[in-house]
């Protein structure tokens, strides 16, 4: 059976967890990949990810997947979505719930381990071909980060110590690849300050 093939008479439905790891190399934002080492989609790059364990939490699941396949842990991650369309994953009736993230690259050392042949960060405007629906996960995970104020959560992670609003701008400046108001912005983060 072709590996894309979904089995007639696998109907069950099983859990899993996709997660979006951003940084920022060069003045370019890219994204953490995987090179997969087994089926389906063997030595096409993904997404990090995997299947939820019947004894686990989601959130457990997502933290043990990032760290059995790239070796990071103790980052800050936020729940995006969850993607189900039927025939999205060769292997049967697969619901995923994706994380997001954007740290500083030289915070973390990602290495290839458990069902990764190769790890490797690639800017978002160059990617290669992804196995499963993982094309359409980064682009809803890209929209979601260039939404201003909703993605200040997950934008602020990526400072590993204290910063200024201009930071901030910059950073989002860089994101979004075109140019934000700044009387505009400056606004947005007081008011999610007096929120928050």
């Amino acid at each position: 059976m072709p590996e894309n093939e979904i089995p007639e008479n696998n109907s069950r439905l099983r859990l899993a967890v996709d997660i979006l790891i951003f940084t920022v190399i060069k003045e370019k934002l890219n994204i953490l990949l995987i090179k997969r080492k087994n089926p389906p989609f063997k030595g096409q790059f993904a997404i990090t990810g995997g299947f939820v364990e019947v004894e686990e939490s989601i959130r457990d699941a997502v933290y043990r997947e990032l760290y059995e396949e790239v070796g990071i842990k103790d980052i800050k991650l936020h729940q995006l979505h969850a993607f189900g369309k039927p025939g999205r994953d060769p292997r049967g009736r697969v619901v995923t719930v994706s994380y997001i993230g954007l740290l500083n690259v030289d915070s973390v050392s990602p290495k290839a381990s458990d069902n990764a042949e190769e790890v490797k960060f690639f800017p978002v405007d160059s990617l290669p071909e992804l196995a499963f629906d993982h094309e359409n996960i980064i682009d809803f995970g890209l929209h979601e980060l260039k939404r201003i104020p909703n993605s200040f959560d997950i934008v602020r992670d990526y400072f590993t110590g204290p910063f200024s609003s201009q930071d901030l701008y910059g950073l989002y400046m860089l994101i979004k690849g075109d140019v934000v108001n700044k009387l505009a912005f400056q606004r947005l983060i007081e008011c999610y300050l007096e929120i928050n």
